[in-house]
């Protein structure tokens, strides 16, 4: 995977265990200082609250990925460390914690991953070790035994 497209992924997932209060100190804190560290690395402080308030968007993604790139982050080893760490602990969420952050991807290899609107409370996308050499597009989702489409 990418480096940009990991540290972004768990930007985003870290972001969303935010918003949904789950994982408790130890993910907000570790997800505190990544965020800082990508302002602090790109100086590009609104793209990544916008990214805080609504990590599902792809386009919000895309900015924040794309000031990292201009910044030279690919070479940057504390925040891939950060984000690594950032991902474990994601990982050891209680399965109850990590149904209500929505997608559980684990690995994935691919071009313009683009996923919208997941709700979750239920499994709600998952997926292991996926590699694809184009798009992967993956919309509506809701999930859980909610109302909507699963």
């Amino acid at each position: 995977m990418p480096i940009l497209t990991l540290i972004v992924g768990a930007l985003a997932a870290g972001a969303t265990a935010s918003l949904k209060k789950v994982g408790g100190d130890v993910v907000q804190t570790i997800y505190d200082r990544l965020k800082a560290a990508v302002i602090a690395r790109t100086q590009r402080k609104a793209a990544v609250e916008a990214l805080a308030e609504d990590p599902s968007s792809a386009a919000g993604r895309q900015v924040v990925e794309e000031a990292l790139q201009k910044s030279g982050a690919e070479a940057d080893t504390d925040l891939a460390r950060i984000a690594a760490e950032l991902n474990e602990a994601l990982a050891k969420l209680q399965p109850h914690e990590q149904a209500a952050i929505g997608v559980d991807v684990a690995q994935l290899e691919a071009v313009n991953v683009t996923l919208r609107n997941i709700t979750a409370s239920g499994t709600g996308v998952k997926g292991e070790h996926w590699k694809l050499s184009g798009d992967l597009n993956i919309d509506g989702v809701n999930a859980g035994g909610g109302a909507g489409k699963n």
